[in-house]
């Protein structure tokens, strides 16, 4: 059974979308149920033959609505249910048989996609972790979805989706890419927190595709103050914590007085799926540069500086 969305463009609310099948085209009752598209324009809505595949288009279509310059079109279908005795092999066929997004926010205008066995830096306990979630996903009953994918840069590929139901449980987009990728808000802009107050300072999140909490930062300064003296500055206060599954963060900071101020400079980093963020420099995550390794998964930087000053 197949469900497929044509992209022109690709950013469509889902609740304009509506599943339609031309009378025309509906067959006895003893034939296979019809393929299915979804066009914004159609008026006649009707239940789709699979409503894992349905629920796994329309769930990629609302988690990935800025994807209009990479991706043409998405399709569904339904590559079998999960029974107790071929839950190992639906476990294998999802990790292995799937491609991965390989991204980086320095460059936002290619998709790359790789499969576990393209890259061989990726360490043996490293697919043996990724697999014992799946292991914890994947449940006799559940409905193994493979979604076929039209990319500009990255040609036609498949990713498989685990779903019970309508409910789409797993699918590596929907894990290992912010949810607003390329991120066309504030969050990863660089910008500076200014207090005149002994104290300044500000949190950010970002979620990935299944609306989870993927990482989240926080940057503080403080300034020591005799009235409107500058005494001292605290040492970098600053937080990078990865939220969900293989999510990553950390980052390098320093604290300057400047004037009556006290400014505290952060490089955040973040990494998903097989990438890590690596810190250099004078180690403890002071001083240091960010780097993102690897290649299958999401990963980048950003810059954010605090200040407090003595009024």
């Amino acid at each position: 059974m197949s469900n497929s969305l044509a992209v022109a463009p690709f950013l469509v609310a889902a609740s304009a979308l509506a599943w339609f099948v031309p009378s025309s085209s509906v067959p006895p009752e003893s034939s296979a149920p019809p393929s299915v598209e979804v066009h914004a324009s159609d008026a006649l809505a009707v239940p789709p033959p699979s409503i894992s595949s349905s629920a796994v288009v329309q769930r990629l279509i609302s988690a990935l609505p800025n994807w209009a310059f990479v991706i043409t079109s998405i399709s569904a279908t339904d590559a079998g249910v999960v029974t107790a005795a071929q839950e190992q092999r639906w476990i294998d066929i999802v990790l292995n048989q799937t491609v991965y997004p390989c991204l980086d926010d320095s460059d936002r205008s290619t998709l790359k996609v790789l499969k576990l066995a393209q890259d061989a830096t990726i360490k043996p306990a490293e697919i043996a972790a990724y697999r014992a979630y799946l292991d914890s996903v994947i449940k006799p009953g559940d409905v193994i979805v493979r979604a076929t994918w039209t990319s500009v840069t990255a040609g036609t590929f498949d990713t498989f989706a685990v779903c019970s139901g309508a409910n789409v449980l797993y699918e590596p987009f929907l894990q290992l890419v912010p949810s607003d990728w390329p991120f066309s808000t504030p969050l990863f802009a660089s910008t500076t927190v200014t207090c005149h107050w002994p104290a300044s300072g500000g949190t950010w999140s970002f979620a990935n595709g299944f609306g989870a909490t993927a990482c989240s930062f926080s940057i503080d300064a403080t300034a020591h103050c005799n009235g409107s003296e500058l005494i001292g500055c605290n040492p970098p206060d600053f937080e990078a914590s990865g939220k969900a599954f293989t999510w990553t963060a950390n980052a390098s900071a320093t604290s300057t007085a400047i004037g009556n101020c006290c400014v505290t400079n952060v490089v955040f980093g973040y990494a998903s799926g097989f990438k890590k963020v690596k810190v250099g420099g004078s180690g403890g995550g002071v001083s240091g540069s960010v780097e993102i390794e690897g290649s299958i998964g999401c990963g980048g930087t950003f810059a954010r500086s605090a200040t407090a000053c003595c009024d």
